[in-house]
């Protein structure tokens, strides 16, 4: 009977790929296939590939033998000639079918993981797939979110402080000067002295001061910030040695007078001094110097008139408080005859500005500045109370350099 029942199944054939082959086995008995796959019965169904489950675990896939058998009658014995298709690397088509459907399911497992754990992790999207690349190739979320190197936030924070402090640069400077001095106002006259006859006028000389210029130094920093293409704010510090010579010859002490004003009344008052210093028309000659320390805090603008990215010309003017650290000061007596020193009429304070123009060039690794400076000291080195005004001019050639 089992005989008869695999002559009247009908004869089933799979129909192989260009890249499969097709290899033919022996003639195999009922039990034989049963080993194979266990609880079916050649007679009582078809081997189909319909007929046979696929391995459903989403983590590991396991192939699942699958047989695909062309049964003809055999005279001889009644077994069936079975016939298996496999391809060229050894897999049945079905097995590569259900392999990539495990795949599928593994990957859609592996991606929900990854988005779970990306919304407690900063990694950019972009990195996700390369995560789970590396996730399929067995290794941890952890162990593949640390192969990308993700920026921190606080080196994007110092990479925007960055390109933001681009628009201020420091500039550092010496700068060599010559001094000299400008003079206005007038001396007060001296009172007639008593004893003096009425009609025998005083002798008054004018107030002329014979002197040499001297040299000086400027050395500071300075603050450049970027307003727009060609115009810069500048603001820094620096400290000032400005000073001349005055012409002097030695005499015997002598008695000097000198008249001064009380700049809230307007009223005159004297003070007397004893002095070793004429006014310069003796034998012996003498140079006193008047100098002057001073710490400023300039402010003011930068202005580029032309130029291209290695060479530019440019403008500067600034204003600068300044504050007198240490002076030295020798003025005529009020009848122009000798000189006295009177350290409690210098200032403490004063208010400078400069001028300037220079060409600014770049090499490998800093920024070159070079050019003319003038400087000059609004207010008077001495107090309302002298009438006499005394402005330092400071003549120099600023270096600077930069980044």
């Amino acid at each position: 009977m089992g005989s008869a029942a695999l002559q009247a199944q009908p004869i089933i054939t799979n129909n192989l790929t260009d890249n499969s082959s097709q290899i033919t086995s022996n003639q195999v008995n009922n039990d034989e296939i049963n080993n194979i796959y266990p609880g079916h019965d050649l007679q009582a169904e078809v081997l189909t590939p319909n007929s046979l489950k696929p391995w459903s675990s989403p983590v590991t896939p396991i192939p699942v033998m699958r047989l695909s058998a062309t049964l003809e009658p055999n005279s001889n014995s009644g077994s069936k000639a079975v016939t298996e298709h496999i391809d060229g690397n050894g897999n049945r088509p079905e097995d590569v079918a259900i392999n990539q459907i495990n795949k599928a399911q593994i990957e859609t497992v592996i991606s929900s993981a990854v988005d779970n754990q990306l919304a407690h992790k900063a990694i950019p999207d972009k990195n996700q797939a390369s995560i789970t690349e590396n996730l399929l190739e067995g290794k941890t979320i952890d162990n593949a979110v640390a192969g990308k190197k993700t920026p921190a936030a606080g080196q994007k924070a110092t990479k925007v402080l960055k390109k933001q402090n681009r628009k201020a640069t420091w500039v550092y400077y010496l700068e060599p000067v010559v001094n000299t001095v400008a003079f206005g106002g007038e001396s007060l006259k001296q009172p007639q002295a008593a004893g003096l006859s009425a009609g025998l006028p005083m002798v008054q000389k004018e107030n002329n001061v014979l002197h040499n210029s001297a040299f000086g130094m400027e050395a500071g920093a300075q603050l450049n910030y970027t307003l727009s293409r060609k115009l810069q704010f500048t603001a820094g510090a620096h400290f000032t040695y400005s000073g001349y010579h005055i012409i002097s010859n030695e005499v015997h002490p002598t008695f000097a007078t000198l008249v001064l004003r009380n700049p809230a009344s307007g009223t005159t008052y004297s003070r007397s001094f004893i002095t070793h210093y004429g006014d310069g028309t003796g034998q012996s000659v003498v140079s006193l110097h008047n100098y002057s320390w001073q710490a400023s805090i300039p402010f003011g603008l930068q202005y580029e008139l032309s130029g291209n990215r290695k060479v530019q010309f440019n403008l500067g003017a600034a204003l600068e408080p300044s504050l007198v650290l240490k002076s030295d000061a020798y003025i005529l007596s009020s009848d122009g005859n000798n000189y006295l020193n009177d350290p409690s009429l210098l200032r403490k304070w004063n208010l400078n500005s400069n001028f300037g123009a220079f060409v600014s060039f770049s090499s490998a690794r800093f920024k070159w500045q070079i050019g003319p400076n003038i400087r000059y000291q609004w207010m008077s080195t001495y107090k309302k109370d002298y009438t006499v005004k005394e402005h330092l001019i400071n003549y120099g050639i600023r270096l600077g350099i930069s980044k």
